[in-house]
């Protein structure tokens, strides 16, 4: 027919036209930051490499202590400060858990920076015997004896960041300081209960014995409940003066709460579906925890 358009079926073959590759990047799908700002909102200022709380309060401390020292100050000696403070955190930890006769290092050394090299020297450590901060605070990589690879130890590396989100501490690429309002009066708090003298004669002096290790117990994590006035500060942000930092610690301590009331509703149910199959009972149970999380984050 004239003018009218006539429709053929095509014989068609489809075929890859370039050499398929594998993707090397770590998130192909794209779904790492928006679950890292989902659990940053539910969680603020905890990270999963942020184990321990008594982090929280020790790296303010040991900012603060170097700064009460009458030496010279500069990077270098800030760096070996830092390192050989580190070591020593962990092996009094370490020390603490045989002295103790606790076996539970979760109790104890779980997740301090630089336990796997440190654990062992300290447990082979005996009365009488030395060992030097300095053999293990080395900065070169081909050094089996390193503790840790970052200049400044585990508080550039995992805690910094949380610390200057909760206004405790800040960064720059020189140094860095406490927040007067935050973690200054935080770590005051915690040298009512610690041995400061004690603790920095060792570091400079780079002797560690068990009975220095010993008389250091205070600093060990589980000793934090022994420290009321740190204790409080980490959990209400007591050390927080000044109300606008005051109200944003609660704000997070709060959110914090709010989330482990939920995830402890999510534990439930999982719980009640593997014995006793699906109840929409159960999941309506958990509604008004994620009412509630939601309005918090609006």
């Amino acid at each position: 027919m004239v003018g009218s358009l006539e429709m053929k079926e095509a014989n068609t073959s489809t075929a890859w036209v370039k050499k398929t590759y594998q993707t090397k990047g770590q998130d192909p799908l794209g779904v790492q930051a928006p679950s890292i700002h989902i659990y940053g909102e539910l969680l603020p200022g905890i990270t999963n490499a942020t184990d321990r709380a008594r982090y929280y309060s020790f790296y303010p401390w040991l900012i603060w202590a170097y700064e009460q020292q009458s030496r010279p100050k500069n990077r270098a000696d800030l760096q070996e400060w830092v390192r050989r403070s580190d070591c020593l955190f962990t092996m009094v930890a370490v020390r603490h858990r045989i002295a103790t006769g606790d076996e539970a290092s979760s109790n104890h050394e779980q997740a301090l920076v630089g336990r796997d090299t440190l654990g062992p020297a300290v447990s082979a450590l005996k009365p009488g015997e030395e060992l030097r901060l300095s053999h293990y605070a080395v900065t070169e990589d081909e050094n089996p004896n390193r503790y840790f690879k970052n200049p400044l130890g585990g508080l550039a590396q995992y805690y910094l960041g949380t610390l200057d989100a909760l206004d405790l501490m800040t960064r720059s690429r020189q140094a860095v300081a406490n927040i007067d309002v935050g973690g200054s009066v935080l770590a005051q708090k915690m040298d009512l209960a610690v041995n400061r003298l004690l603790f920095a004669s060792t570091v400079w002096t780079d002797i560690v014995t068990t009975d220095i290790l010993d008389a250091l117990s205070s600093f060990c994590p589980r000793q934090l409940p022994q420290s009321p006035e740190e204790h409080s500060g980490l959990s209400h942000g007591a050390s927080c003066r000044q109300m606008s930092y005051r109200k944003r610690f609660l704000k997070h301590q709060s959110m914090r709460g709010v989330s482990v009331a939920v995830f402890g509703k999510f534990r439930d149910v999982f719980i009640e579906f593997c014995y006793h199959g699906y109840q929409l009972g159960v999941l309506r149970d958990i509604s008004p925890n994620i009412s509630c999380v939601i309005n918090y984050m609006k």
